[in-house]
């Protein structure tokens, strides 16, 4: 008997079958995972603010409690300088506002005080504010703020976010360091050492504490506030000879007060971001998970998604990286964050691969990790500079102590250790010493040149490139970018012209 020949099974009607199978299979098996996105919302499980307030205080060597007791002080003065503002601000405007020039838009400006090399004669609205104040006793607080330790705020609050926090009281205390600078500067104006002294003193205090606090916003305000005082600080120096005893108490402000680490900002911007994510996405019980589409706007710049859709659902479970993927990519950064930080600065430059800043956009799907840790590399990148700002006010403080005992410049930076320095401090830039030279025929009467040798780590003699033209300089104004090949960064530069 014939035997009858079976039918292949790739026959067009079994293929479609099939196909249409797998479809089916496909769709139910995407829509079950989106509708799992879709009704999730994020389960956080680790107190994130009071995981970052404990680094800071263990960074800071003070207790939880007695931080948060100076942050209570602190914030006294804020409010109290804030509330005295508004009620001057009301009495301007009822007397009838008059601009002093072109650039008088507000009612306050305490950078007039400090911003020019010739005194001002047009600040007596700042003067009549600070008087106020110090006789209102903010001043008062201030000082008992300075003397009670870093500070550190505290961790109960009810928003969900750590970065939800970070604006209540931060252009306060940059407002507040503008005032006490422009004291600085009346102060000096007037010979009121004393006053300059406790000036300087609570601001310096201020800019630690803000450090402290670990994020980089706090991170960077407390830089600038840092960088503004102490820039005020050396131009006075420059402009006149302080008593021995006014140099010791400023000497002694500045290694009482020192700056966080940077390990702490990079270590707490770690445990932010981390927070963003666990308030953001859900989770399986494993540690992964997926972006909740409804948070989207909140969680990833220029994504506009104002609430919980399975269009948002589908693009955060197929385009959008997991939660588990997000994680193990802010680990790797910010190990790449500690690992840049503890490179010479002179030594970076030569790293591959290159560590610049990228140009990101809202369709970057790992933004949210991105631009922080790029911020954190810049930043790492600045300190340095500042760190020699602050190690080059102390060495001109001891040089005024030492000339001050001597009636002399000392011929080397080698002659204020030990009398005046345990030890010389380190140009953080290159890791070596500073550069320094006695002058007598500077345009702007400084007695010596100090300067930091610059990323070349080279010895140029206090040379500096300064403006468009190409023109080089001796020992005049400061480097924008102190990495340039056969140029120095000056310390002790002069106050700038008028603003």
């Amino acid at each position: 008997m014939k035997q009858k020949k079976s039918k292949p099974w790739y026959r067009l009607r079994n293929v479609f079958l099939a196909i249409v199978f797998a479809i089916i299979t496909f769709l139910g098996w995407a829509f079950i995972e989106v509708w799992q996105v879709y009704t999730a919302e994020p389960n956080p499980t680790i107190d994130s603010r009071t995981q970052l307030r404990t680094l800071a205080a263990q960074h800071a060597n003070v207790s939880r409690s007695h931080g948060e007791e100076a942050w209570n002080i602190l914030i006294d003065a804020l409010e109290k300088t804030d509330r005295i503002e508004l009620v001057l601000q009301e009495r301007i405007i009822a007397d009838g506002f008059e601009p002093r020039d072109d650039y008088d838009d507000v009612y306050l400006q305490y950078d007039r005080v400090y911003g020019g090399r010739t005194f001002p004669n047009n600040v007596q609205r700042e003067i009549n504010a600070l008087n106020i104040m110090r006789n209102e006793g903010v001043f008062e607080l201030l000082n008992k703020f300075s003397a009670s330790g870093v500070a550190i705020e505290p961790s109960d609050s009810t928003d969900p976010l750590i970065l939800d926090t970070l604006k209540l009281h931060r252009s306060k205390m940059r407002n507040v360091a503008q005032l006490l600078t422009a004291s600085m500067r009346l102060s000096f104006n007037d010979g009121n050492y004393n006053q300059l002294v406790e000036s300087c003193k609570n601001s310096l205090a201020l800019s630690s504490t803000i450090s402290f606090q670990g994020t980089l916003i706090d991170y960077l305000i407390a830089m600038a506030i840092e960088q503004l005082t102490l820039r005020e600080l050396q131009y006075e120096l420059i402009e006149a000879s302080l008593d021995e005893k006014t140099c010791q108490l400023l000497l002694n402000a500045l290694n009482k007060y020192n700056f966080a680490p940077i390990e702490l900002v990079i270590e707490g911007e770690r445990i932010s971001l981390k927070d963003q994510i666990q308030w953001s996405f859900s989770d399986d019980g494993d540690g992964d998970g997926y972006l909740v589409s409804g948070l989207m706007e909140y969680i990833m710049p220029g994504i506009t998604e104002p609430e919980q859709t399975i269009s948002g659902a589908f693009a955060s479970r197929f385009s959008y990286p997991s939660k588990a993927e997000l994680l193990s990519l802010v680990d790797q950064r910010f190990d790449e964050c500690i690992a840049r930080s503890q490179v010479l600065p002179s030594l970076r430059i030569s790293l591959i691969p290159p560590w610049g800043k990228r140009s990101m956009n809202s369709n970057d799907h790992y933004v949210l990790v991105n631009m922080p840790v790029d911020s954190m590399l810049s930043t790492i990148d600045r300190r340095p500079t500042l760190q020699v700002i602050r190690e080059g006010t102390c060495i001109m403080l001891a040089i005024e102590i030492y000339n001050a005992r001597h009636s002399r410049w000392p011929d080397s930076l080698n002659d204020l250790v030990p009398e005046i320095l345990p030890q010389l401090p380190v140009d953080t830039l290159h890791g070596g010493p500073f550069g320094y030279r006695v002058v007598d025929d500077d345009r702007y009467g400084r007695p010596y040149f100090l300067y930091s040798f610059g990323l070349d780590a080279t010895d140029d003699g206090g040379i500096e490139l300064i403006g468009s033209d190409g023109e080089i300089h001796l020992g005049r104004e400061a480097l924008n970018e102190p990495n340039s090949a056969g140029l120095d960064y000056i310390i002790n530069k002069p106050r700038p012209e008028e603003w």
